[in-house]
């Protein structure tokens, strides 16, 4: 299993993926697998592996499972025998020459290197800046003894549970019980099996924890500091309160004030003498002191670290202040950031007035002197470019998120009509959900997820379903109910999900990508194309949709232009169509329905299950292959639905998902029926019938069936 889709692609590019496929391998989805023992990759009990993974325990792999570490090349040779062998005389078999030339392309050419300071200026804090603190007196005793804090009221106090060196990530959060739905789920776990009185501990007071070195050392996984965030402390109240520590493993304490935990470093000895296991310790954040058995000790924080974690973590600074939530971190006001984009909206919808002639004259003069006023009082350019870049709105514009707004009212029962014709006092309020409604409704989805990984997608998407007719405002559960559909099979419904998406949060990039596959899905590879797109100016770094729209613009080239328009192309240009690549009688594309997944499905289970050997000696099918290669003209479709052989053969498929499979399960699905009902399959089957039928006794007869298919899609 690929360690990431650009390994995959450069073992693709190097063609070591065949080589892997004809020796008998499986080509996993890129991920940690084995190596981390979740989902469906999970060793046995009992099993002894040999792994080139970077570390291993009992129970990692799987529970149960144990492993031997090895080097890459020790477990390949050992795969031949099932038993460890020296990898020397296959290496020695090796053509230097071209391993030479493959570690050439597979290593990135060296970039040169730029070193460059930072230097942000950052607020004044009590009288001094937070950089110009003596770092070098970090975690130094700063009190005598018997100095006490006059007042706790706005500290935060606690008891200690006391950890030792190197505490890892796969003690804090076991791999079995990741990827977690919420926090609190994955701190129902936390130190399950490395301190299982820990949660206990914690609903007890013990909710400050104090370690050695190397805290959170191990996997870089985000769920660790989510589990200590989840554990509960109260019936009300979720999370540990902070983490005190010599040092972090550098990931793990980045994942740690993105998680908005509160994680400290603090190195003086006396104070690890002191905080033992149910001290009581006291932190006050806004002066940088710990106080602890009648000493103090100073402490550093950064302006961006308090931030990220009085402000809620990453994903809810993102989703205040966007991309630019790192400069809101170490802004002197971080407020002023969003005023100026919201100016910088304005001057943009205002450019848009005049040039799309919303105003002109004397009008589109005055819009120019409102633009600059605008630019003055809030400190904007719009014509320095760097600002523009930093500030502007764009792909979307100021007058797309009002219309984002006014749906959202109509949703929850308001309108803009009643709040002109009553006053305040008799305006209803909006009936949107409840706190309660969207705890419900998070529980759906996580409920959903859990379906999704299971590959229970029909059950998955009731789940999503149920959770928006709770909550029918969140882009996250159309997204979800999206992948699930296409997980499905069902295309149409996850372009319609995903648009939906967008139309609640134009920024939410996984929507783009979760349309952007189910275009693919339905044959729209231009559609595919444009989504992908769309998704990648907002997430540039998204290595998933860069490959996914690489593979997708490959394809296109090898179809030709022809190909790139819409399955249901006009009438008109069948003849031209039918010349392209991958097209068929008729101009009917064959590489579309051959990478259509419900008709692989179907394949799949026919020869899984004989029914391919069944179709193939079907007289009646036998009758009707016989008389297309004679005549090349296909059976009307009526005629073929009439014949009683094929009545007969249409239940028998019926039956092919064997028997024990439990309601809602794929695996009990008629394959048949799922490929009748795929709408992008039928769009292709009818082009493929007008073509070839109108050819004959109904010619011209149609011309428009395929385009109307179309515009029904969606």
């Amino acid at each position: 299993t690929p360690g990431s889709v650009p390994i995959l692609a450069k073992l693709r590019r190097l063609g070591l993926v065949d080589v892997y496929e004809r020796a008998g391998f499986k080509i996993g989805a890129p991920g940690c697998s084995y190596c981390l023992g979740i989902a469906a990759d999970v060793a046995g009990d009992g099993e002894v592996w040999l792994s080139s993974q970077n570390r291993n325990f009992k129970n990692r792999m799987g529970p149960g499972s144990i492993a031997n570490l090895a080097s890459a090349a020790t477990v390949a040779a050992s795969s031949f025998n099932m038993s460890v062998t020296n990898p020397r005389e296959l290496l020695d078999m090796i053509d230097r020459d071209r391993f030479n030339r493959m570690l050439d392309i597979w290593m990135d050419k060296a970039e040169e290197i730029v070193i460059s300071e930072p230097n942000p200026v950052l607020e004044e804090t009590r009288g001094e800046t937070i950089a110009s603190r003596n770092t070098d007196s970090v975690g130094e005793s700063a009190a005598e003894d018997g100095e006490q804090p006059i007042d706790k009221s706005k500290f935060i106090t606690g008891k200690v549970q006391r950890f030792g060196d190197n505490v890892d990530t796969d003690a804090i959060i076991p791999a079995q019980f990741m990827p977690g739905v919420s926090d609190e789920d994955l701190g129902t776990h936390a130190f399950q099996y490395y301190r299982p009185e820990f949660r206990e501990k914690v609903a007890q007071g013990f909710d400050i924890v104090v370690a050695g070195i190397g805290f959170g050392s191990g996997s870089s996984r985000e769920e660790a500091p989510r589990a200590l965030n989840g554990v509960r402390r109260s019936p009300t109240e979720l999370g540990i309160k902070a983490v005190i520590a010599k040092s972090y493993a550098f990931i793990y304490q980045r994942n740690q004030a993105n998680q908005s935990l509160l994680g400290l470093i603090l190195k003086d000895e006396k104070f690890y003498e002191l905080a033992q296991e149910g001290a009581e310790v006291s932190i006050d954040l806004a002066g940088r002191k710990i106080y602890c058995g009648g000493h103090s000790f100073t402490f550093n924080l950064s302006t961006m670290e308090e931030r990220l974690i009085t402000g809620g973590g990453v994903i809810e600074m993102y989703s205040k202040y966007s991309n630019l939530l790192f400069r809101a971190a170490i802004a002197a006001d971080p407020e002023s950031l969003n005023r100026k984009r919201l100016a910088m909206g304005i001057v943009e919808y205002l450019d848009k007035s005049v040039a799309e002639n919303f105003v002109s004259g004397d009008a589109a003069e005055s819009l120019e002197i409102a633009k600059q006023c605008i630019a003055d009082a809030f400190q904007i350019d719009s014509e320095d470019a760097a600002q523009v870049k930093e500030l502007s709105l764009k792909p979307f514009s100021l007058d797309k998120v009002f219309e984002v707004y006014l749906n959202a009212q109509a949703k929850v029962g308001s309108t803009g009509t009643s709040a002109t014709t009553e006053s305040p006092a008799e305006a209803p309020a909006p009936s949107g959900p409840t706190d309660e409604d969207r705890k419900r409704a998070d529980e759906l989805k996580a409920e959903g997820n859990a379906l999704v990984s299971a590959k229970q997608y029909p059950e998955a998407i009731a789940a999503y379903t149920k959770a928006i007719e709770i909550v029918g405002d969140n882009a996250v559960y159309y997204g979800n109910r999206a992948a699930a559909h296409s997980q499905n099979g069902d295309h149409a419904e996850a372009v319609n999900d995903a648009e939906k998406a967008l139309e609640i949060d134009p920024n939410y990039v996984r929507a783009y990508s979760r349309l952007g596959r189910a275009f693919f899905g339905l044959g729209k590879l231009k559609e595919a194309v444009e989504a992908y797109e769309k998704g990648l100016e907002m997430d540039p770094g998204n290595t998933v949709m860069q490959s996914s729209l690489d593979t997708i613009k490959s394809k296109l080239g090898s179809l030709g232009d022809v190909s790139r328009s819409s399955p249901a192309a006009n009438a008109d240009s069948g003849a031209s169509a039918s010349a392209g690549a991958g097209a068929g009688a008729g101009g009917f594309d064959f590489a579309s329905i051959m990478n259509n997944p419900a008709l692989m499905s179907m394949a799949q289970n026919m020869m899984a299950n004989g029914g391919l050997d069944s179709l193939m000696s079907n007289p009646a099918i036998a009758q009707m292959a016989s008389n297309y290669a004679s005549s090349g003209q296909m059976p009307n479709m009526s005629d073929l639905m009439n014949n009683p052989e094929i009545a007969n053969l249409t239940s028998n498929l019926s039956g092919m998902g064997g028997s024990g499979s439990g309601s809602g399960s794929n695996s009990g699905a008629n394959p048949l029926a799922s490929l009748l009902n795929n709408p992008g399959l039928m769009n292709m089957a009818q082009q493929f019938m007008n073509n070839n039928n109108n050819s004959g006794r109904n010619s011209g007869g149609n011309n428009n069936g395929g385009g109307d298919n179309e515009n029904n899609h969606n």
